[in-house]
């Protein structure tokens, strides 16, 4: 959504009102779900040092809107905003327009004391969820002003599913009714927990929050090639982090290939080096945008894995099939993660 007009999709920040934040992340995205088909919902800016920061700042993580900030001079939170942008000033931006998921569009989720709200977005491979528990202010409009009608709403839970973002309900829908296609399997990354599961399309995993606070959950489909499962989620310490997953496809290695590949000393992932080999090899080929800690989702233990001809440390942990490799900084920011597997 890059070529089209910006309209602001709810009131302002208010940094003085306590009152005003949850309605304001309700109301951009519900008006999101009408403006959207018109121009770019903008979601305004807010104040990265405030105590309803990190329920912003993950609520324009997934907003597909720009990202910015009205902090005062020197007063801000750097490792907050780390999460929603990159080294050099650029953000991880979702696709389209962060809208309620079909589960959320008629609740209340401000005075109801039972409803979560789920914002959900696209990226390139990835889709993102982000929840939000925002009971207990609102709008009233007999005092007209925001007003904190609830000042302990309890804790809340509810399922984050692949079919939450739009565009994989339709795979798993068309999926469902086709005798001959499989059904697609997700991997899932949960950013405040940091767990990693592996679900069907209409499987979940579970969030429970507090109110005035929010989660945001990394969702990509599992590829499969010559027998291993595989799924990019992108850099794990940014709010969006599917974001930073541009592509992803596979390539064959040649034997010539392999048997040149430099290697670092401890590049795998039980701290010692793996000898390069003559067998046939294959590799999922990750287009990344950003630098920092990388996580994907691998049933087996990568032989290597590797940027531009460097073979990276990696650590696997066979219990959730995660693999972590630290993504060196590149001109541009761009570069292709090569994960490598023997035939």
């Amino acid at each position: 959504m890059t070529n089209t007009s910006v309209a602001r999709a709810s009131d302002d920040f208010y940094p003085r009102d306590p009152a005003s934040s949850h309605p304001h992340i309700a109301a951009c995205a519900y008006n999101g779900l009408f403006l959207s088909v018109l121009v770019q919902p903008d979601w305004d800016m807010f104040h990265s040092k405030h105590p309803a920061a990190r329920l912003h700042a993950m609520a324009r993580a997934v907003s597909g809107a720009a990202v910015y900030v009205s902090d005062k001079p020197g007063e801000h939170d750097v490792e907050l905003l780390r999460r929603l942008v990159l080294p050099d000033g650029s953000v991880l931006r979702a696709r389209g327009a962060g809208r309620p998921t079909r589960d959320c569009l008629f609740a209340d989720v401000l005075r109801d004391g039972t409803s979560l709200l789920k914002v959900w977005n696209t990226n390139a491979l990835c889709g993102v969820v982000g929840v939000f528990n925002l009971q207990g202010s609102s709008w009233d409009r007999t005092r007209r002003k925001f007003y904190v009608h609830d000042k302990n709403p309890p804790k809340l839970k509810i399922k984050v599913r692949p079919v939450d973002v739009d565009t994989f309900g339709a795979a798993v829908r068309a999926a469902e009714s086709s005798s001959s296609s499989p059904a697609p399997r997700f991997a899932v990354y949960t950013y405040g927990s940091g767990a990693l599961h592996v679900v069907g399309g209409r499987e979940g995993v579970e969030v429970e929050l507090a109110t005035a606070t929010s989660e945001v959950v990394t969702i990509s489909p599992v590829l499969q090639a010559e027998g291993v499962s595989f799924s990019p989620l992108g850099l794990s310490d940014m709010f969006n982090s599917g974001g930073a997953v541009r592509s992803c496809s596979t390539t064959p290695v040649s034997p010539a290939a392999a048997s040149s590949h430099p290697q670092l000393p401890g590049s795998s992932g039980n701290g010692k080096a793996k000898p390069a080999t003559a067998r046939n090899q294959f590799s999922f080929a990750v287009g990344v945008y950003g630098s920092g800690r990388f996580l994907a989702y691998s049933s087996v233990d990568p032989v290597r894995v590797a940027v531009g001809g460097l073979s990276l440390r990696h650590t696997y942990d066979a219990a959730s099939g995660a693999v972590v490799v630290e993504v060196p900084t590149t001109e541009g920011l761009s570069c292709e993660v090569l994960f490598t597997y023997n035939l």
